[in-house]
């Protein structure tokens, strides 16, 4: 692969996800167009995001470690195929990014359940 842009990501998991790609590709789009949602509303009635952070952190942590626990189970594998610091640390990253988005993406979610306290 001597070219690596965002046609190449949208072709590589489009084969990888095969016919449930324009599904997950529509629920990601109105997942993240009910976030903006969300932030615009926070934003018009001056609701901070700062009592809700520690809920959304710790939520975001559970669900990164789950995410990385069952990572193998999804491709397939057992942990002792994960035997080289490359596959490790893959595994690390995907359930600290998983740990990211889904604390960023209830962040707003939350602030506007809490309210002004």
């Amino acid at each position: 692969m001597k070219v690596f842009d965002p046609v190449v990501l949208f072709s590589i998991f489009r084969e990888m996800l095969g016919d449930m790609w324009w599904p997950v590709l529509a629920i990601i789009g109105a997942i993240l167009l009910l976030w903006l949602i969300a932030v615009v509303r926070c934003r018009s009635q001056g609701l901070e995001f700062g009592r809700a952070v520690k809920p959304s952190i710790v939520i975001g942590i559970v669900v990164g470690v789950i995410v990385g626990g069952l990572l193998p189970a999804w491709t397939g594998a057992s942990f002792s195929v994960f035997s080289s610091v490359v596959d490790v640390v893959v595994i690390m990253l995907v359930g600290i990014g998983v740990a990211v988005g889904v604390g960023l993406l209830l962040l707003p979610f939350l602030s506007l359940s809490r309210g002004r306290g």
